[in-house]
């Protein structure tokens, strides 16, 4: 017969022993050590221990010979009245360093990562983890090919890998992460109910149970996960109105070559461009009249690449509006006409387009330089929402009114659309005409594809200063630029990916076989965005559930066992002989030292606390993930300022003080004397 061992305890806060304020006689400590979900924890109480007066998040270590049996904080504590009135006991509730990993969160995405490199670096990825090791005691079970994080904690994260890969874990009381598979190390001793076997390694077990429940057996399993990127892919829209916005079927994510997506624009399609001479190669008086409303204003023809030809038309400011006029358009009711030319200036909005109703002499549409010193499209449009025809032109402006100004303009186009398209001119070649003399007429192009590459910028962020640039919303998936899009069929092109929601189904066939019926779960875990990890997590599932689960649970008085241990159990009566993982071990230590120790091993109910936790975990709702958004940080301090006063002696007097130079007598109204 082995006697049972004693503990030699010792007990510190912050540093601090407190030992001498525990009476095991009075109050029993007891530590109970769970995997996974559970922490471990620790009720105890110091008696009248007023010069400790222990608080919440204080660090506590209990020791046992000088090796520890708990580590942690102080979460809870409850003061009251002790056996002598005028003083207080405090009763503490505490939880292992694993109560921290609650309080530190983590919005990652890792792909092609062991669940070791990403335990690594969740624990990296805050300075507050510093004191805890990661690594020493963690193992690499399951390689995920794609996993996202949005605002979890760690020790969810934690949680969500064992669900996945069917592994374990807890915090030492050294801080160190142990994670890992079916097996970590072996129990210090082993138990069993036959005399003739106990010994120094091998000690009697009492009160062994064991229970088959079958109420949790599961052979299907069908997965709903969060959302996968789909293959990059390619999509077109047609705008179903005249509108700068298109509304997209999904919210797009960059393509796996790029970092944002990419939109494309169809600027081509048939149309006539109704302006007779719109790049000024053979010179600038055909089908235009210059004009001015003040003086000093200038038109030259200039030799310059432009954007179209050789040559551009140069206005140069005079004392006030300078330009030239193209011929009269008749605009019917119903009609929307476009007006788009390229220009340049050295100074923002001087060069100016706009469409011109000759009779009511008004301005329906401009437009109006966004940059300096580039070559940029300037687009506007009308619609004649009246009864009858309107006439009307389009019109180059230089609103420099400084007799200096210069600005420069080619590619004009006028035409009868609600879009601009691109620029057509009967010398662009193939699919592309002059109605009769090479610029001194209108020109037009056959209904062809002409794909412009839009630069996508942030919507609500951003803003739109060319006409070759595209606002992109995600959270609304809208696209939005400064004219309207083109109506014309599949006119605008998407490259790029977008989440299709995880749906995954495992059975357990076996199973199915034994028990002569299928008995579906339903996993909901939004976190799981790729097919083959929500697989693991239905195996995982099947693997732990397929078949009823056998719990055993008993009593020892030797303590240094812990949750994660793998130990050998015989009890002949139970029909027990096996080796069994421990998942939770509740140490009450009492007194002299002598200890109680009730062991749960294979599948254990869950307890009141650990259903808690998952009910309040499922209960919090997913934080959408979002490539965009923008952190602000707000920081609380206050500032403590003393003030100082100080006086000097007084060295002398001189009589009474006076508010006159009248003596206070002339002043004494019967109610009180003027002077001090």
């Amino acid at each position: 017969m082995v006697a049972p061992t004693r503990v030699n305890l010792a007990i510190t806060i912050n540093g601090v022993n407190v030992t001498s304020y525990v009476d095991l006689n009075q109050a029993q400590p007891q530590i109970t050590n769970a995997l996974d979900a559970e922490l471990d924890t620790l009720t105890l109480t110091l008696q009248e221990a007023d010069a400790a007066e222990p608080v919440e998040w204080q660090e506590i270590i209990v020791t046992d010979g000088g090796v520890k049996i708990f580590g942690g904080f102080v979460l809870g504590v409850n003061k009251h009245a002790s056996a002598n009135a005028t003083k207080n006991d405090y009763e503490l509730g505490c939880s292992d360093y694993g109560a921290f990993l609650d309080k530190v969160y983590l919005k990652a995405e890792y792909e092609a990562q062991t669940d070791k490199q990403i335990i690594a670096a969740a624990f990296a990825s805050s300075s507050e983890l510093a004191g805890y090791d990661a690594v020493t005691y963690v193992k690499s079970l399951i390689t995920f090919p794609r996993v996202r994080f949005n605002r979890k904690t760690v020790r969810e994260i934690l949680d969500w890998l064992c669900v996945q890969t069917g592994g374990h874990w807890y915090v030492d009381y050294d801080k160190k992460i142990h994670y890992f598979g079916i097996e970590e190390m072996n129990a210090s001793y082993n138990v069993t109910d036959n005399p003739a076997e106990v010994s120094a390694t091998k000690y009697t077990v009492e009160n062994v149970k064991a229970n088959k429940n079958g109420s949790g057996v599961v052979n299907l399993v069908e997965v709903v996960g969060g959302s996968k990127f789909s293959d990059d892919l390619t999509d077109y829209y047609t705008a179903s109105s005249n509108t700068p916005n298109v509304y997209l079927n999904q919210r797009y994510k960059p393509p796996s070559t790029l970092t944002k997506i990419q939109v494309k624009r169809n600027d081509g399609g048939a149309t006539t461009n109704l302006i007779v001479n719109p790049s000024f190669e053979v010179n600038i008086t055909d089908g235009i009249t210059q004009f001015q409303d003040g003086s000093g204003g200038a038109w030259v023809r200039e030799a310059n690449t432009g954007a179209f030809g050789g040559f551009v038309l140069k206005i140069t400011a005079g004392t006030a509006l300078v330009g030239i006029r193209y011929a009269n358009v008749t605009l019917n009711p119903a009609e929307s006409i476009t007006a788009s030319v390229t220009g340049w200036c050295n100074e923002f909005a001087k060069a100016g387009i706009r469409i011109y109703d000759v009779t009511s002499s008004a301005v329906l549409a401009s437009a109006y330089n966004q940059k300096k010193t580039a070559w940029e499209r300037m687009t506007c449009t009308y619609t004649n929402t009246g009864a009858v025809a309107m006439t009307v032109r389009l019109e180059l402006i230089n609103v420099g009114n400084d007799s200096a100004r210069a600005t420069y303009f080619d590619g004009a186009q006028l035409e009868k659309l609600a879009y601009p398209t691109g620029y057509c001119d009967g010398t662009l070649g193939t699919g592309y005409a002059w109605t009769g003399t090479a610029h001194n007429s209108t020109s037009t192009r056959v209904d062809m594809a002409i794909w412009t590459t839009l630069a996508v910028k942030a919507g609500g962020s951003d803003v739109l200063t060319s006409r070759n640039e595209v606002l992109y919303y995600e959270s609304t998936a809208r696209l939005e630029q400064q004219a309207f899009w083109p109506t014309s069929k599949n006119s605008i092109e998407i490259f790029g990916r977008y989440d299709i929601p995880m749906r995954t189904r495992v059975r357990n066939q076996a199973s199915r076989d034994h028990y002569g019926k299928w008995m579906q779960k339903v996993v909901n875990a939004l976190e799981i965005v790729d097919k083959s990890v929500g697989q693991m997590r239905g195996k995982a599932e099947l693997a732990a559930n397929a078949y009823g689960n056998t719990a055993v649970s008993y009593s020892t008085r030797e303590p240094g066992l812990r949750a994660g241990q793998m130990q050998s159990v015989k009890n002949t009566a139970r029909g027990i002989n096996g080796e069994y993982l421990i998942q939770r071990v509740t140490t009450t230590i009492g007194v002299a030292g002598y200890v109680t120790v009730q062991v749960e091993m294979g599948a254990v109910d869950q307890s009141l606390v650990g259903l808690l936790l998952q009910l309040k975990r499922a209960s919090t709702p997913d934080i959408e993930w979002n490539d965009n958004e923008v952190l602000d940080e707000l920081l609380d301090i206050s500032e403590l300022i003393t003030l100082e006063e100080t006086i000097g002696a007084v060295a002398a007097t001189s009589g009474s003080y006076y508010m006159s130079d009248v003596p206070a007598e002339a002043f004494d109204w019967g109610f009180g004397a003027f002077e001090p």
